[in-house]
């Protein structure tokens, strides 16, 4: 290994990870220190959208499965934290998860929490919680389940109450009972109520990891892998600096060229380093014993601490085995093995050299933390567990480890246990007393196992690995012959069917397949050394035989003991929750044994090509997904001319494609022409046509090879009707291989451009005049040449008058006709493209749109502009005259009364496009214009606002012309009207002559010197400022009838509804000063006698004579008993100068104003806020 420079700390950060005990208790806390992933953010978000989508009468039940401390119980906290606090609903940090919160609805949702393992019942624990939800007693609430959510459901109303089953945190022991079955039952009664249960799956609960299926057929289940830690860990414990990633990769490579053993995979470690991968394995087995062991805050503290070692230095399970040692000590199940332990270090390490011993304590230590599993470990695991290494020679370390493991064995041979077996290395265990009576009686009860239910377990785990396959297959799919799965390739949805031919029952299975002409491929999930001959052929679909690898003997025993803990009932018994453990550690196991066999080790063959899988399947939940990805290469080398479709193309896009573009009813519209763009233009059925994609012309589209196919296929048919499987046949064969849906773009876009018609099975055509009408595509049995009703040559002809009005028109071999025919085309069609009726209608917004004007739309769309594509193509000489003549006369059905009818469409469409523009400019303006009191005025307002609504549901020209008249009136008369308000208050001399005179006067210069005091209350001085404001706006500098043309108002601030405001503003400041200065002389007389003796105790050394006299003539006027006092200017200066020198803790004695007799609220509350206001400032302390 390379010498390395570097320090952890110069290839990671580490940051600080605050664990909480119950996550339950704050909700602040809990949503701030949860960290989303790509994993949890989708699992979240689905979560919210479930709930919200519990509607009265009907609940949904979840479950949460995955390992110990994988964090199961913080993500139902979070969840809890987010729907029952819509406060905190914007702390959330994670933008999906974000954006599903604003579909609750911002109120509380009522959550209980049944903690399990807090009382002797699950029953006990639910009622516990109901009662604690709704803040009553438990003895008030029924015994009975159903009567109990019953009530529940009724004390939430309209919202859904939520159940959250979780293990409690603060649980002195593991909970051994078996809840499976209640849980069940449960989910049950709650979906038939408006009731939301979500449950945490621990190995403690039966029925959790399917040993049988309570929960599993009542609950929609969830998996929480680990890998969701690994983005945490790498993401916010462990984030790395980038300049060094490429470090971090080499330090893997340099381990796995040292440690042969060292099997986990790149992204796995460089995700996790420092911290070793095997300690995530081992963290559900140390949770079992050390419930509060937690991941996260282990890996942050750990972190910390080895950030000034080498940077080949990892965190491995010695670090784990001293963080946790005491609480291990404590269980007392482990007892006996800590006795072993004990011994060994005492009698083994303890006499070893030193120099050797602190490496034989790590071997110690991770002997017993990998003992935990009940499977024990061998020398190579510990060697790659503990990074004990010989760059020289790679044997010699293992040696080491082998002998001492050897020597630990013969010190306790009763302690340990040893097992060697043919093709596998020892493996070495300290004895677990209770799990290693379990895996005896295992490998007993598994021994008699037939091979036969080999099959049957694989089958479960896929079952129970991939969404899809638990909600779409029956009860018995480990028993089915076949099903059927949906494969997306290119942006195109197939059917696959899946045959299983474990036991070469392939064959009967696909001879008896009721649903083959359904499928687009066969895949067949063929044994290694499965028989194939007999398979009967395919039929024309691809068949893909899916090759499993072989298993060893050992994972054939794997298999067979998780059958075990499936199905035996005595073991469950006996040994209660070290079972429940155990099927949650085979299952494990198994579902690596299954995907090592069924993918990595796999290979897929068609014809004589051999594929493999390279890619990883880990998080992936969907059965459908993988079987996309497996058959991807494949596809790409059978149907290598397939279109590649940017997003997926289902029914709901070919059917808007059909009745939107395909019929020119709706072609224009912006969501159209983006399904167009995906799907219509890689199969070459639209081009451009300006700015929008047109249906191709008939020369065009017959050019492409899948309709040329399709077209000699029509033509060539001895029958009258192709059949539409014939058809589907044909189009799924090489090299394109096109998917039905899109087949049907294509056969739709020929019935457009009349190439073909549908027959349905009651012998009904279906012709391009019915393209925007649903199509029903079981109802279509095939596709037939069009039945053309020909026309003679003068009734082709009179559709040119008809359409342009050209007078003269005799014989189509007339040379003049001929020229006057084309000048009158040629006019149609520039007039119909300056007037661009359709464009200009689509580029209105649709909410001014109505349902009427939007059939009207859709009438012209496909009538005049189909006529104008095809004079178009006329004038292009794309296609000859009686043939566009021909198609025109289609499109009015041959009437001449259709075509009026359809001309009055064009008009109304017209009018109301034309009106469009005036309705919105007039009925803006009306929308903030202020009334007026004039009635003249008024009459025209509301005039208007009837012909806008009648220009709006019967739009025609007379009615637009109206409008406008009636609109020029109003607005004269309003800016008229306006201007003169304006300029009477805007520009008035007198208001503010009347201003100057109130600003002169003696009550003014006494209220604004006595407003300056400290004492006093500033209510009545910020009255006459906000008023003093008011009158420095009455000055406009704006042209008001410049911004009457535009908009009804001015720039400035004036608005005719406050004219008499304005006109009054003089008088309002008049009132507010005389009311002011009567406050004022009240606060002076509350306050005569403190301020008697404060100005007596201020001039006591006083020397100016004028000042003495000013403050003797002061009291004098104080002790006037009016309370309407006249001061001279030097009593305003000594009152200044008392006031000012008043200190904080002067206090004097007031009475609370007597209010006796009735008072409306109202009345006593001004009278008791007048007091208020009269009362001196906070500086002076108040005695009531």
């Amino acid at each position: 290994m390379k010498r390395i420079q570097q320090k952890v700390k110069d290839l990671i950060e580490v940051r600080k990870y605050k664990s909480l005990h119950d996550f339950f208790v704050e909700p602040e806390k809990t949503l701030s220190t949860y960290h989303y992933t790509a994993i949890t953010s989708e699992l979240m978000a689905n979560w919210i959208a479930a709930l919200v989508d519990v509607q009265q009468g009907g609940g949904a039940a979840k479950a949460l499965a995955g390992y110990r401390g994988v964090g199961k119980s913080h993500f139902l906290a979070t969840f809890s934290a987010i729907i029952s606090n819509p406060e905190l609903r914007s702390q959330v940090t994670d933008s999906h998860v974000a954006a599903g919160t604003h579909h609750l609805r911002r109120r509380h949702y009522p959550v209980a929490l049944v903690q399990r393992g807090t009382k002797e019942t699950l029953t006990e624990e639910l009622l516990s919680a109901v009662a604690d939800a709704f803040q009553t007693e438990v003895s008030e609430l029924p015994s009975n389940l159903e009567a109990l959510l019953e009530f529940a459901s009724t004390k939430a109303g309209d919202l859904p109450f939520v159940i959250i089953v979780d293990t409690a945190s603060e649980r002195a022991n593991r909970v051994s009972r078996e809840d499976g079955v209640l849980l069940g039952e449960l989910a049950e009664i709650a979906k038939r109520y408006n009731i939301f249960i979500c449950v945490a799956l621990d190995d403690d609960i039966t029925d959790a990891d399917g040993i049988n299926g309570s929960i599993a057929q009542s609950y929609t289940i969830d998996y929480l892998d680990q890998e969701h830690l690994h983005q945490i860990v790498n993401a916010h414990i462990y984030p790395k600096h980038r300049q060094t990633q490429s470090l971090i990769r080499q330090l893997y490579q340099d381990f796995r060229e040292v440690i042969p053993s060292f099997r986990w995979s790149e992204p796995r470690f460089t995700s996790l380093y420092p911290l070793h991968p095997s300690i995530l394995e081992v963290a559900p087995f140390v949770r079992f014993y050390a419930s509060d062991f937690a991941m996260l805050g282990f890996a942050s503290e750990a972190g910390s601490r080895i950030l000034g070692r080498p940077a080949n230095s990892l965190i491995c399970l010695d670090e784990v085995f001293d963080n946790i040692e005491s609480t291990l000590r404590k269980s007392d199940e482990l007892n006996d093995a800590f006795e072993v332990y004990d011994k060994i270090n005492k009698d083994v390490v303890s006499a070893i050299p030193v120099m050797q011993r602190l490496q034989a304590k790590l071997i110690l230590k991770a002997l017993f933390i990998l003992s935990l599993d009940g499977d024990g470990t061998s020398a190579s695991e510990i060697s790659a567990a503990m990074m004990i290494y010989d760059e020289d020679q790679s044997g010699k370390s293992l040696k080491l480890i082998q002998d001492l493991l050897e020597q630990f064995v013969s010190v306790c041979p009763d302690g340990l246990w040893k097992k060697e077996e043919e093709g596998r290395e020892a493996r070495f265990s300290i004895k677990v007393s209770s799990k290693d009576n379990l895996n005896s009686a295992l490998e007993e009860s598994a021994a008699a196992i037939s091979d036969e239910m080999v099959p049957l377990i694989l089958r479960r785990i896929g079952k129970n690995k991939f969404e899809d396959l638990k909600t779409s297959v029956d009860k018995d799919f480990e028993k089915q012959a076949s099903i059927t799965s949906e494969i997306q390739w290119r942006g195109g949805y197939r059917q696959g069917g899946i045959f299983w031919n474990w036991d070469n029952e392939a064959a009967q299975s696909l001879a008896d397949s009721e649903n083959s002409e359904t499928l687009d491929l066969e895949v067949i999930i063929n044994r290694a050394g499965g028989e194939l001959g007999s398979l009967p052929e395919s039929g024309g679909n691809p068949r893909i035989v899916w090759q499993t690898a072989e298993l060893n003997t050992q994972e054939v025993d794997a298999i067979k003991r998780l059958y075990v803990l499936f199905n035996n009932g005595n073991l469950r018994e006996e040994f209660g929750d070290q079972v429940r453990a155990a099927g949650h550690t085979h299952i494990v196991a198994v579902e690596k044994i299954w995907e090592r066999i069924f993918i990595s080790d796999a290979k897929f063959l068609v014809d004589e090509r051999e594929y493999h899988f390279e890619s990883s399947i880990k998080g992936i939940r969907l059965f459908s997904k993988v079987l996309s990805l497996i058959t991807e290469p494949i596809l790409n080398d059978l149907y290598p001319e397939h279109p590649t479709f940017a997003k997926p193309l289902g029914i709901k896009e070919v059917s808007i494609l059909i009745s939107d573009l395909f019929s020119g009813a709706r072609a224009n519209i912006a969501g159209v022409q983006d399904l167009a763009a995906i799907y219509a233009l890689p199969l070459g059925l639209v081009g451009r046509q300006g700015n929008n994609f047109v249906l191709e012309s008939d020369d065009a589209l017959s050019k492409l090879p899948l309709v040329e196919k399709l077209l000699t296929l029509v033509s060539c048919s001895e029958e009258d009707t192709v059949s539409l499987k014939s058809i589907y046949e044909r189009l799924q064969e090489k090299p394109f291989g096109l998917v039905k849906e899109a087949q049907h773009l294509i056969l739709a876009a020929l019935v457009a451009n009349r190439k073909i018609e549908f027959v349905t099975s009651k012998g009904d055509r279906i012709n391009n005049r019915s393209l925007d009408l649903n199509i029903i595509w079981e109802d279509i049995v095939g596709v037939a040449v069009p039945e053309d009703v020909v026309y003679e040559q003068e009734e082709l002809l009179s559709w040119v008058s008809a359409l342009t009005a050209a007078d003269g028109i005799e014989s189509p071999t007339d040379i003049e006709s001929q020229k006057l025919i084309q000048e009158s085309i040629s006019g149609w069609v520039e007039n119909w493209n300056s007037s661009a009726v359709l464009s200009r209608f689509n580029d209105l917004p649709d909410e001014i749109l109505n349902t009427k004007i939007w059939k009207v739309s859709t009438s012209v769309e496909k009538t005049f502009g189909v006529v104008a594509k095809t004079l178009q193509s006329v004038v292009d000489e794309s296609i000859p005259l009686d043939q566009g003549l021909q198609r025109i006369a289609d499109t009015f059905f041959n009437s001449k009364a259709e075509l009026k009818n359809r001309k009055k469409d064009l008009a109304l469409l017209d009018d109301f496009i034309e009106g469009s523009a005036s309705r919105d400019k007039i009925w803006s303006y009306l929308a903030i214009s202020e009334s007026t009191d004039v009635p003249a005025i008024e009459r025209l307002r509301e005039n208007l606002l009837e012909l806008i609504e009648n220009t709006y549901e019967s739009p025609s020209a007379e009615t637009n012309l109206e409008m406008e008249t009636v609109w020029e009136s109003f607005h004269a008369a309003y800016s008229e009207h306006f201007a003169l308000k304006h300029d009477a208050i805007m520009k008035s001399r007198q208001l503010r002559d009347e201003l100057g005179e109130i600003q002169k006067s003696d009550e003014w210069w006494e209220f604004e010197n006595l407003s300056k005091m400290p004492i006093f209350q500033k209510v009545h001085w910020q009255k006459t400022q906000k008023i003093l404001k008011q009158f420095r706006r009455l000055d406009c500098s704006f042209d008001v009838n410049e911004s009457l043309k535009s908009k009804p108002f001015c720039a400035c601030f004036f608005s005719l509804a406050r004219v008499n405001d304005m006109v009054k503003l003089p008088k309002a400041l008049s009132e507010t000063i005389h009311f002011g200065l009567k406050s004022y002389h009240r606060t002076i007389s509350m306050m005569r006698d403190y301020l008697v003796k404060a100005v007596d105790e201020h001039v006591k050394n006083e020397k100016d004579k004028e000042f003495v006299k000013d403050a003797k003539a002061l009291i004098q006027t104080i002790n006037e008993k009016s309370e309407n006092y006249k001061f001279s200017n030097g009593q305003f200066m000594v009152l200044h100068s008392v006031l000012n020198s008043i200190s904080s803790s002067s206090s004097i004695a007031i009475e609370f104003p007597d209010e006796s007799g009735l008072h409306t609220s109202k009345e006593l509350r001004d009278k008791i806020n007048a007091w208020f206001d009269e009362l001196p400032t906070e500086e002076i302390l108040l005695k009531v």
